[in-house]
């Protein structure tokens, strides 16, 4: 419920110190690749063990499709969920 808050909270906190220049470009681009990785960690594991423990999409395109999905979710809607 507080997840997509606080991780938006974080998300502007380290852009805002990227903008006043306490952090460097380093720190800002590894924890912006950190952050969508582990959310892309967590989210295709959960996707595959969905599809090994139902079996609701007999196509490998719909799986993809899903996978795919998930990797953008990571990169922003996320953060719009409030």
């Amino acid at each position: 419920m507080f997840s997509p808050l606080v991780e938006f909270a974080g998300l502007c906190f380290v852009a805002a110190s990227f903008a006043l220049r306490i952090v460097s470009l380093q720190f800002f681009g590894l924890f912006l690749t950190l952050s969508i990785l582990f959310g892309v960690c967590l989210t295709t594991p959960s996707v595959l063990l969905e599809q090994l423990s139902f079996r609701r999409r007999p196509k490998i395109s719909e799986l993809l499709s899903i996978v795919t999905v998930s990797y953008a979710e990571n990169l922003s809607y996320r953060q719009l969920d409030l």
